[in-house]
């Protein structure tokens, strides 16, 4: 929805630069086509700076109205969202984030409970797996072909807030099947404010 409101601003805004500009190229009416070109040339000097404010808000408002928020673009062209997640925090194995919709399970692991960057790859201690039915795509395993394919990625915690119990971060990676035949992409992954579900910050 919220992407819907922006593009019809934009198409209003460009209808009326469109009218505006028929406008002050009438022949009969000098003064007032000085007047709106001034106007004109403000508002394309702020009109771009506006159009990037109003989509950064929408979408900050959007992530916080609806959080908490497990998501990802799934191989570039399908926003996987979770409906049901679990964060599980324990001393020993790490924070382990695992969350599922009608299509699949993701599971995000990292092995410690802190902020930071962790690596994603067949030799890291960090994991991702993406399940679909039988099949499960994982950050442990490389593609197969004429040139191998690697595995990679990053979780990246951002927050562990005590407070609440919540955890922030972001993630991408790239996995591949036990046989290295199938590749699963996730990209622009967003961990906003998801509940601990088992142990504590």
């Amino acid at each position: 929805a919220q992407i819907y409101y922006i593009f019809t601003f934009y198409n209003l805004l460009f209808i009326f630069f469109i009218l505006l500009n028929s406008y002050t190229k009438a022949p009969d009416c000098k003064s007032m086509r000085f007047r709106y070109k001034k106007i004109l040339f403000v508002m394309k000097k702020i009109l771009p700076t506006l159009l990037i404010m109003l989509t950064l808000f929408g979408c900050q408002d959007n992530i916080q109205s609806n959080s908490p928020v497990l998501r990802g673009l799934q191989n570039g062209d399908f926003t996987w969202r979770s409906s049901y997640s679990t964060v599980v925090v324990d001393a020993s194995t790490g924070l382990t984030i695992t969350g599922t919709d009608d299509t699949g399970t993701l599971i995000l692991k990292v092995p410690t409970v802190a902020t930071g960057t962790f690596v994603l790859g067949t030799n890291a201690t960090a994991l991702a797996t993406y399940s679909v039915g039988t099949t499960t795509y994982s950050t442990n395993n490389n593609g197969t072909g004429s040139i191998v394919y690697i595995s990679d990625g990053e979780i990246s915690i951002d927050e562990l807030d005590s407070v609440t119990g919540a955890v922030t971060g972001t993630f991408y990676f790239n996995a591949y099947t036990a046989d290295g035949e199938r590749v699963m992409n996730f990209s622009e992954g967003i961990i906003y404010k998801l509940p601990v579900t088992e142990g504590a910050l």
